[in-house]
């Protein structure tokens, strides 16, 4: 995991916000509820980790660095999942299966419980 991920992934559960190079991110909310964080990449909004479900896109975007960050959200938040390119197509592999992923669509992952 690169340096900025783990800056990322420290300010996401202290609830702060954090800009650090390209990537950036913010609290939304209190700590009830409705509160999520939201992580951007070059200003596009990449990742939502809510109270109970983690929401990631590549935002267009199938880089190796929109994976990076993804992957390093979904290992914290949710076991076993992770996004990479087979053939340069983007796939979401979960405990569920794995399967294509539309780069501009969201999808919705359940949380681990620590």
């Amino acid at each position: 995991m690169r340096v900025i991920e783990r800056k990322m992934l420290a300010a996401i559960l202290a609830g702060k916000d954090w800009r650090g190079s390209n990537t950036t991110v913010l609290q939304m909310g209190d700590r009830d509820s409705t509160y999520e964080a939201r992580v951007f990449l070059h200003g596009n909004h990449i990742a939502t980790i809510g109270p109970h479900s983690v929401r990631v896109s590549l935002a267009g975007w199938n880089t190796p660095t929109t994976r990076s960050r993804l992957n390093a959200i979904l290992g914290a938040y949710v076991a076993g999942a992770r996004v990479y390119a087979k053939a340069f197509r983007p796939m979401l592999s979960t405990a569920d299966g794995t399967q294509d992923m539309d780069s501009r669509e969201w999808y919705n992952l359940a949380m681990w419980a620590r």
